[in-house]
């Protein structure tokens, strides 16, 4: 059976067709190169060994064009794996590398980053000649995780590379960064760290965390359990269903009480903050809280008292779901940082619950 022409000639375009690369982007010189990074494919680190240090790496394929000047030697940085046209004016140069290892270049001045290290690009044509000396680096973050006590910082580095840095954040309430890398904590939370170099960018997860306040527990002649929670300043004492209670600052007072028969080496105003949060008792108005009453002892393991100083806050009776600011005055026979013991009883009840607060002054 003899075929038309018309139909033989269908059949050799199509494969012809079926044989010929498509170029995603074209200059218009055939390179198929884009100038723009973004239009670029990017690949992931999973299938790129060369680019490391965080937990997730994207980039690679073509980064911006080199311009390079007749006569002179320009020099580029780039990333393994990263392809970049060399820009000249006119055509039908020859191009070379001097070390194919670390960077190959096709005949349309498209180089090829292969591994780290330094060749030289050269196009000649006649006498015309340009020259780039190319570096090849491998970037990489400075750790794959990290996790940052909130209010301080950490810093961050991309070793490597002499290129500029760009650094952000996913989320800077909770933790930001500066311009050189500089992490600060800024709120209990996860967020991500971003440093792009070329088309490469390292994303690096942070937590930030917050020291935990122990969790207190009864102690008394009525159960077996004998630890006491120890507390420092700043950290509340939550007994559920009952109270809240946080030392806030302690601080020597230069004021003597005329009138008072004690003279001793120091005499403190300790500034405390209670809640409500339950405690009810048919024998009281509501919770009260005095550290006067609580045992106080001085830096040498002796008993402080109370002193007849007049704070500016003093404890109240409080109902359920009400707070009181309050400060007690107390003197010590030595001068120094301070330990309070807490015993409180559950309202209508015989459980004691105790707490111990370190206290230093300020």
């Amino acid at each position: 059976m003899r075929m038309k022409k018309t139909t033989i000639l269908s059949v050799i375009l199509s494969a012809l067709l079926l044989f010929t690369p498509v170029y995603a982007e074209d200059f218009g010189d055939g390179s198929g190169f884009t100038d723009n990074p973004a239009t670029s494919n990017q690949v992931t680190n999973s299938s790129n060994q060369n680019v490391s240090g965080a937990s997730s790496v994207t980039g690679g394929g073509y980064r911006s064009s080199i311009k390079l000047k007749k006569g002179k030697t320009v020099t580029a940085y780039i990333c393994t794996t990263e392809l970049a046209k060399l820009k000249i004016p006119g055509s039908k140069f020859k191009w070379k590398s001097s070390n194919k290892k670390v960077a190959t270049v096709s005949s349309k001045g498209i180089v090829t980053a292969k591994k780290k290290g330094k060749t030289t690009i050269t196009a000649k044509k006649g006498k015309t000649t340009y020259k780039c000396k190319l570096i090849v680096e491998t970037p990489k973050l400075s750790r794959k995780t990290a996790s940052i006590i909130n209010g301080k910082t950490y810093q961050f580095k991309v070793s490597g590379t002499k290129q500029r840095v760009k650094w952000t954040s996913s989320d800077s309430s909770i933790v930001s960064i500066n311009s050189k890398g500089k992490a600060t904590a800024k709120k209990a939370g996860t967020a991500f760290i971003t440093a792009k170099v070329s088309t490469y960018e390292f994303s690096q997860s942070v937590t930030v965390t917050v020291p935990a306040t122990p969790t207190p527990k009864p102690s008394s002649n009525n159960t077996n359990n004998t630890t006491t929670p120890v507390f420092n300043l700043g950290q509340t004492w939550t007994v559920p269903g009952q109270w809240r209670l946080t030392i806030n600052y302690a601080t020597e007072m230069s004021e003597r009480n005329p009138y008072s028969d004690k003279n001793p080496a120091a005499v403190y105003l300790i500034d405390y903050t209670y809640e409500n949060i339950g405690y009810t008792d048919e024998m009281m108005d509501g919770l009260f809280i005095s550290l006067d009453i609580e045992r106080v002892i001085d830096s040498s393991g002796y008993a402080g008292y109370s002193y007849p100083n007049s704070p500016t806050y003093s404890p109240q009776s409080i109902p359920v779901g009400t707070k009181c600011h309050a400060q007690s005055c107390i003197a010590v026979d030595h001068k120094g940082p301070l330990k309070v013991y807490i015993d409180s009883y559950a309202g209508n009840s015989y459980a004691k619950y105790s707490a111990i607060f370190n206290v230093p002054i300020r």
